[in-house]
């Protein structure tokens, strides 16, 4: 998903594979906006203070996305798992229902800033 979007926005840097997770952490908190999955960067980065774009398959974006108004998040659509589970148990893959294009919307629609997002 990350080389279709950046298609789309080629000159966005994409977060290298860091050496542990203090530096991780380091770069992290940096940055200007940051989207994940549903795991543990996602809610270090919100913890930090660092607007996020979450994207949610079988885990439900309503109770797990970061909260604030610098923080947004895409729940798969017409996914069998329903999003409610914490494990995909479709035969595709919930995470691929979102698109590329979609996570774009948000980004275009979105007033993020350097430490600041609007509502969605």
């Amino acid at each position: 998903m990350l080389a279709d979007l950046k298609l789309f926005l080629p000159s966005v840097p994409a977060l290298p594979a860091l050496p542990d997770l203090p530096t991780f952490l380091a770069v992290l908190k940096r940055a200007r906006l940051f989207i994940s999955g549903d795991t543990g960067p996602l809610h270090f980065a919100a913890g930090l203070g660092v607007p996020t774009i979450g994207l949610f398959g079988p885990s439900p974006a309503g109770k797990w996305a970061p909260l604030g108004k610098e923080h947004r998040a895409l729940q798969a659509d017409k996914c069998a798992c329903g999003g409610n589970t914490s494990v995909c148990l479709s035969p595709s893959p919930c995470m691929a229902a979102i698109s590329p294009e979609a996570v774009l919307r948000l980004l275009r629609d979105g007033s993020f800033s350097s430490k600041g997002a609007s509502a969605g």
